[in-house]
């Protein structure tokens, strides 16, 4: 079982706000929970998924880790707003990012990871490139944020093993939504290496992270 509390600095700040509206209402009480192994939901959705777990455990040179270990691992510039480490005053988010002209080496990466060719030292250059990729992207597949000159991108990988091309599916699937009416968000194709890459246009990361105390209990 893990606890959780919110700290008094972050209760006295006018801005913030719920973690949870339902598990984790703003109170000085401590929340306790052995669900999940022992991790608040709304905190297990902001840590990594298959694909983010799979980096992190190359990273870390083995097959499993806790849940709180995978939380402590990802990276500060993920996909929302909240952010985990072990002080009470964590370093602000690097928001370091590969560049689009990266592309083609991600690619490499992420197929090198699916075939599971590459080292388990976590200390090797590989492995160490592959911690670029970023692991604060859910999901199964593989993918990574980049940067170009006007926004942040989700860059999504076709896998060797897929039995179509996935990367122009989705994109003709944004398209058509759009088409319907729907509002989705921007998205191209790009070709690097003889290979389709799907770029979709992500928000802007927001400026500060929450920050909420959790720690092991019993």
């Amino acid at each position: 079982m893990n606890s959780a509390i919110y700290r008094g600095k972050y209760l006295d700040d006018p801005r913030a706000v719920e973690i949870d509206p339902v598990e984790l209402k703003l109170s000085k009480r401590t929340y306790e929970t052995a669900l999940l192994n022992g991790v608040f939901g709304a905190l297990r959705d902001a840590g990594p998924d298959y694909w983010g777990r799979r980096v992190i455990e190359k990273h870390a040179g083995k097959a499993q880790l806790g849940e709180l270990d995978y939380l402590l691992e990802s990276p500060d510039d993920r996909a929302g707003a909240l952010g985990f480490g072990l002080n009470t005053e964590p370093p602000a988010p690097q928001r370091k990012f590969n560049q689009t002209i990266d592309l083609e080496k991600l690619q490499a990466l992420a197929d090198a990871l699916v075939k599971d060719d590459l080292p388990d030292d976590p200390q090797a250059q590989q492995v160490q490139d592959l911690m670029l990729l970023g692991t604060s992207m859910g999901g199964a597949r593989p993918k990574a944020v980049v940067q170009d000159d006007e926004a942040l991108w989700v860059a999504k990988f076709n896998r060797a093993d897929d039995r179509w091309n996935n990367t122009r599916v989705e994109h003709a699937m944004l398209r058509l939504a759009r088409e319907c009416g729907i509002t989705t968000a921007e998205s191209h194709i790009e070709t690097v290496g003889g290979k389709d890459v799907l770029l979709v246009k992500a928000f802007r990361p927001r400026e500060r992270t929450e920050r909420l105390h959790t720690r092991p209990h019993g």
